[in-house]
């Protein structure tokens, strides 16, 4: 049975693409860092999975140890799933050190190093596996808004292609970058139906879809350095604000 362990998955996509996973067979490692009841409730109706807890923005983070915690108990690891993420609203005129830097650390500090210690490990071993990691759809059609966040998301869109160049033959890496699929922050559900429709299709991306996306290229074994946009077409309609700040015509 292939094991995946995927970051940020109690909640929201991550927990879409943990059911994702189950469903084709795999196993499922639940990563998580506050969220221990909907991390331990997810594993309990999924076969086999299994819960972590690490802190990805703290400064003294055992990533390595957390992969090896997981080769410890089931016996390999074939994908991780760099799902976790923050999204603090800021502007550039009002930026805040310290929500920059925990952005900085869960968005891009984190999947990167989760990404050489696993290829660490399998270069060790004469290994093969994947990371996957989640994106925004917005890197492709850049507005301002949410700054930070969004240089984090950059800064891991841009050093996609540089880890899967370092870490082959061993692991690939590739992305997924979806679009508006779940309320965030204060939007309010009006909003949200309103914006969820303005995309090239006219549907709104559904967390299914994208983890569908995440599964393909976990299992896809020719595939690296790749970005698959999973937006329903919301990148191929520019807009001057981030999509939550929206108003459909």
């Amino acid at each position: 049975m292939k094991v995946v362990l995927i970051t940020g998955a109690a909640r929201r996509l991550g927990q879409a693409i943990a059911e994702q996973f189950a469903a084709a067979g795999w196993q499922v490692c639940v990563h998580y860092h506050q969220s221990a009841t909907a991390a331990q409730a997810l594993a309990a109706r999924l076969p086999h999975a299994r819960c972590y807890a690490l802190d990805l923005a703290a400064d003294d983070a055992d990533f390595a140890g957390l992969l090896a915690r997981v080769v410890a108990d089931c016996g390999r690891l074939d994908c991780v799933v760099n799902s976790a993420a923050l999204f603090e609203d800021d502007d550039f005129f009002a930026p805040s050190a310290a929500g920059f830097a925990r952005q900085m650390a869960v968005n891009f500090r984190a999947p990167v190093m989760l990404a050489s210690a696993f290829g660490a490990m399998l270069r060790a071993g004469d290994g093969r596996g994947s990371v996957v990691n989640l994106l925004d759809q917005k890197l492709f059609n850049l507005n301002p808004d949410y700054f930070s966040y969004t240089l984090s998301k950059l800064a891991l869109k841009e050093s996609i292609r540089m880890q899967a160049m370092s870490a082959a033959p061993y692991l690939r890496v590739n992305g997924v970058a979806p679009g508006l699929t779940l309320l965030s922050g204060d939007q309010t559900a009006e909003n949200f139906a309103r914006a969820h429709r303005m995309t090239a299709l006219g549907q709104g991306t559904q967390p299914q879809a994208v983890a569908q996306a995440v599964h393909y290229l976990a299992e896809a074994a020719q595939v690296t350095g790749q970005i698959l946009t999973v937006d329903d077409g919301q990148h191929l309609l520019p807009l001057a604000r981030d999509v939550m700040f929206a108003v459909e015509e």
